[in-house]
């Protein structure tokens, strides 16, 4: 299994799906695609985002395979999305094992003045 990631961006010549992420390890590629935007890439509508996508070797995928939609069939390789709504970026994983796993900690204000004071 090999994790790939796409980047759905806008571009000086209009929309473009750019690979630039694949890793057999989930984990370092959860935290890649967290950082896109630290990357350069423009995200500027809804239909801009990151997809991760789950693929198997000697596999032949069709480019439809890989845009970036929400609703996603049970078989199709997509394990979440990650894109903008509101100028804050949400996440929509398509396997529920996995969200958990990755699902991001709401830290309280309160919690995190008390995170900070224990480093100090």
């Amino acid at each position: 299994m090999l994790y790939v990631v796409v980047a759905h961006h806008d571009s000086d010549v209009g929309k473009r799906g750019t690979v630039f992420f694949a890793s057999k390890n989930i984990f370092q590629t959860v935290q890649t695609a967290r950082t896109a935007e630290k990357l350069g890439f423009r995200f500027i509508d809804e239909h801009s985002g990151i997809t991760i996508f789950s693929i198997e070797p000697d596999h032949t995928y069709y480019r439809t395979d890989f845009l970036f939609i929400s609703e996603a069939p049970i078989d199709f390789p997509a394990i979440c999305h990650f894109f903008k709504r509101k100028g804050v970026w949400e996440e929509e994983w398509h396997h529920e094992h996995l969200r958990r796993q990755f699902a991001k900690k709401k830290t309280t204000p309160q919690q995190a003045k008390k995170k900070r004071a224990r480093k100090h």
